[in-house]
């Protein structure tokens, strides 16, 4: 990514109060960005949100069949993972 991209989503984080700004602690050319409290609430909602509709597209799109195949795949990509 460019830092001319980096610095517009930045902006634009910062005007929604989703991150702060504030200056390094041992360099003043650099600053430092923290995620707000709004910033969290953001994530926990949208995710929130993706969760809802992934349960939903399961419970309504699939059928007993296919929502079994997919709790099966889920245990062989959680054994891939912990491997």
């Amino acid at each position: 990514m460019r830092p001319q991209s980096m610095r517009m989503i930045l902006a634009a984080l910062e005007e929604q109060t989703l991150v702060e700004r504030t200056p390094h602690p041992t360099d003043g050319r650099q600053v430092v960005f923290s995620i707000t409290e709004r910033g969290h609430e953001a994530i926990t909602s949208v995710g929130q949100v993706k969760q809802s509709w992934l349960l939903d597209a399961i419970d309504t799109r699939l059928d007993a069949d296919e929502r079994r195949a997919l709790a099966e795949a889920t245990d062989l990509l959680k054994r891939l993972v912990q491997e």
